[in-house]
């Protein structure tokens, strides 16, 4: 058996949330998907913040996929022993990437602003700036994407899509929020768990509003 360890640092709290877990793969399963070439090398984590840009979407590549990209931003929560309050940490930026059928439903659901969560594989973008400079940025293919509903409220529309929603979406006013998206909770409304200070020595998990 084949294990992967996984720990929460002390420091470290909300957005993104952290567990202390032990993962075992069978040496078998481990092999076989090495010599495939797939799915052990592709980095996957979950991401907690809030849109932070405008929806951008496009066609790309000769099957004309279609692609919608936005900015995540996801602050940390940091805990200030000498003041005994929480303050905010490091911010981190990442570009969400999703694909095809996912395009119109995240453009219907989610605009700049909205707390969000999404899951997917991370790489790196390599790129030259217009000063000609070696410039690297972090993105994500999104695998999954949904609303915090810790810091808003959601309403989810079961109705099945038609197809033709599939690859033509609705222009949309990036002003207006479309109906049964998210609607983002007053911040003295919102959950608020930061009285105490955590104890993540033997829990592993640092969860925050």
């Amino acid at each position: 058996m084949s294990t992967i360890r996984f720990a929460a640092p002390r420091e470290l709290s909300n957005p993104v949330i952290l567990v202390s877990a032990s993962l075992r793969i069978p040496d078998r399963q481990w092999a076989a998907a090495q010599t495939r070439g797939k799915g052990m090398y592709e980095s996957y984590t979950t991401i907690v913040g809030n849109v932070a840009s405008s929806m951008n979407r496009r066609v790309v590549g000769t099957r004309g996929d279609d692609v919608v990209s936005f900015t995540v931003a996801s602050t940390t929560r940091v805990f200030d022993r000498s003041n005994a309050e929480w303050k905010d940490g490091t911010t981190l930026f990442v570009r969400v990437s999703c694909w095809n059928k996912a395009t119109h439903r995240v453009i219907a659901s989610l605009m700049k602003g909205d707390p969000v969560i999404v899951h997917g594989d991370l790489h790196t973008h390599t790129y030259t700036d217009n000063e000609g400079q070696q410039r690297m940025s972090l993105e994500m293919r999104a695998r999954a994407v949904g609303p915090d509903v810790t810091r808003c409220i959601a309403q989810i529309d079961r109705r099945a899509p038609a197809k033709t929603e599939d690859k033509v979406a609705p222009e949309l006013n990036v002003e207006q929020r479309p109906e049964g998206s998210a609607e983002t909770v007053p911040h003295e409304d919102a959950s608020d768990d930061e009285g105490d200070e955590p104890d993540l020595s033997e829990s592993g998990i640092a969860v925050a509003a």
